[in-house]
């Protein structure tokens, strides 16, 4: 019985290493044939930057095989048949339509994550390979590359197909950047392949600490505008991450934050149509409202073989106007209101709105009967102001630095002193409020426990902000 138990066993054991060797026989089969397509009929894949049915079919056997995870000696041979795939057909990858950079891109950080040093190796040698290709067959810069592998981790984090706190993923961003310091490369070749692994190493890092920061407004939201600042050659990921965070504003009643999140969504549509040639407004318009727009949204890149779906029209522009509007009535901010208006006004004219321009001179009316109103009466609250100080080895990087924090309408100091103590004794556990608004005595405090100390502000204006208010 023992020995018949064992045999069975070992036939399993065979037939298991069989199927193996079998399946690594088929696979380097298809990779063989794979290179002989390529090398015979390169022109023909080549039609049309690649769209064509063949190209398809050949690019999608590539991509299944890093999807479905083959032995580790059939991916070396999987990464060497990319390789040479990217130094034939740099037109499909970079010129024309986007979808064959983008899915590889994809694949290709799913396999920088893989928790095979080996893989790793060869994923990240193959992403360097992508931005140099695509640097070379341009001329300059590797737009392509970086707006894909940056829409690339975007997708990864919001499907969950990677934790933010992996480090396989970091380690393989580690050596990337470190192959420009072996190759003779252009300087800024070396930049921009620096300047996308430091921004996908602090999309991880930040994703990482939005779950540590759920219960912090505050915080949770200048994480999310960094991150939003990562996508900013982005412009999809970008104007996700910008409605989050004034989502995150309309809950906590932060109307006016809200509105310039989407009055920033609206330079960054506007900026986009205008280098389509779709539209006459661009980011610089809106520096009359706020210098911040045209200096965060002027400088995306564009891929010009986005698919249409990406692209936004001058319907989605409107439609964030018209968000704002509704939002700064809210905040009652009506003096913004107008500017806004100054900015929609020309667009229903030009359609012959007339239903959207009698809507638009209505909201008007209100919104300067109620400015006239504000200032008769002087009871118009935007909100309370306080200097929020943190010490102590517990507050980390925050210790000794200084924050301004906005209350709704008439928030008292105990209010928010409350709030901030609650919040930061769950965190950390033991905080002391330093109730003195005096300069704080560094030295006098114990630097283990943690102290913070809430002062009442009040906004301060120059002669130039009044005038331009």
């Amino acid at each position: 019985g023992a020995s018949g138990s064992r045999s069975a066993a070992s036939d399993a054991e065979t037939m298991s290493k069989l199927e193996g060797h079998m399946a690594n026989e088929v696979s380097l089969v298809v990779l063989d044939l794979i290179e002989m397509l390529t090398r015979e009929y390169q022109n023909k894949l080549e039609s049309d930057c690649g769209d064509n049915i063949a190209m398809r079919k050949v690019f999608d056997v590539l991509m299944s095989f890093l999807r479905l995870s083959p032995s580790e000696s059939v991916t070396r041979h999987v990464f060497a048949s990319l390789r040479a795939f990217v130094n034939k057909f740099s037109a499909s990858l970079f010129q024309g339509d986007s979808s064959f950079c983008e899915a590889l891109c994809y694949e290709v950080l799913m396999m920088c994550n893989s928790p095979l040093k080996s893989i790793r190796t060869e994923a990240s040698a193959l992403l360097y390979l992508l931005l140099r290709s695509n640097f070379e067959f341009i001329g300059s810069g590797c737009v392509r590359v970086h707006i894909q592998s940056v829409a690339a981790l975007s997708k990864m984090i919001g499907s969950g197909s990677i934790g933010a706190s992996d480090l396989s993923l970091k380690r393989s961003l580690a050596t990337v950047a470190q192959y420009t310091t072996d190759e003779g490369m252009p300087k800024e070749f070396i930049a921009e392949v620096r300047d996308l692994t430091r921004k996908l190493g602090e999309v991880l890092l930040h994703t990482a600490s939005l779950k540590d920061h759920e219960k912090d407004p505050e915080v949770l939201v200048d994480l999310q505008y960094k991150l939003a600042k990562n996508y900013a050659n982005s412009p999809e990921q970008r104007k996700a991450w910008l409605e989050s965070v004034s989502l995150i504003h309309v809950k906590n009643r932060d109307y006016s934050e809200a509105a310039h999140c989407h009055l920033h969504v609206a330079g960054l549509v506007s900026e986009y149509l205008k280098r389509r040639g779709e539209h006459t407004l661009g980011s610089k318009q809106f520096s009359f409202i706020s210098p911040n727009i045209p200096r965060e949204e002027g400088g995306i890149k564009e891929d010009s073989g986005m698919a249409d779906t990406q692209r936004y029209s001058e319907h989605t522009l409107i439609q964030e106007l018209e968000t704002c509007v509704s939002l700064l009535d809210k905040a009652e901010r009506y003096e913004v209101t107008c500017d806004v208006y100054q900015l929609l006004l020309p667009v229903y004219q030009r359609n012959r709105d007339f239903e959207a321009l009698a809507q638009a001179y209505g909201t008007l009316s209100q919104a300067c009967k109620k400015v006239v109103e504000a200032v008769k009466s002087g009871k118009r609250l935007l909100g309370s102001y306080f200097r929020v100080a943190f010490f102590g080895q517990p507050f980390g990087d925050d210790d000794g630095k200084q924050y301004i924090y906005k209350e709704p309408k008439v928030t008292p100091l105990a209010v928010i002193s409350q709030r901030l103590e609650e919040l930061y004794c769950a965190k950390l556990g033991r905080i002391e409020l330093i109730k003195d608004s005096t300069k704080v005595d560094v030295e006098g405090l114990d630097p283990t426990a943690g102290y913070i100390q809430v002062t009442f502000v009040e906004p301060y204006f120059t002669k130039a902000d009044r005038k331009s208010g």
